[in-house]
């Protein structure tokens, strides 16, 4: 199968709720990694594309579902960096 990188809270709730209808690329559309600052500071990474991968998302996930709950980053600081805090 295919390896896809999620936030680690992703696991414990889609897992913990069975949320089964829900994709993993979907509850967790943007992936913060080491060096990811710089690449957006370097402009290999947008903000216009971040944005259009948390629109979809949100699109995809509350379409079939009847809450959808959002959250950050888990540090403001990072989220401040790449304009989507």
């Amino acid at each position: 199968g295919e390896t896809i990188r999620v936030d680690t809270d992703v696991v414990l709730v889609r897992e913990h709720f069975k949320l089964d209808h829900c994709d993993y690329n979907y509850m967790s559309p943007v992936i913060i990694p080491r060096g990811y600052t710089k690449k957006f500071i370097d402009g290999e990474v947008t903000y216009e594309q971040q944005i259009a991968d948390i629109e979809t998302a949100f699109r995809n996930v509350s379409d079939t579902s009847d809450v959808v709950v959002a959250e950050g980053t888990g540090h403001c600081g990072v989220g401040r960096i790449v304009n989507v805090n």
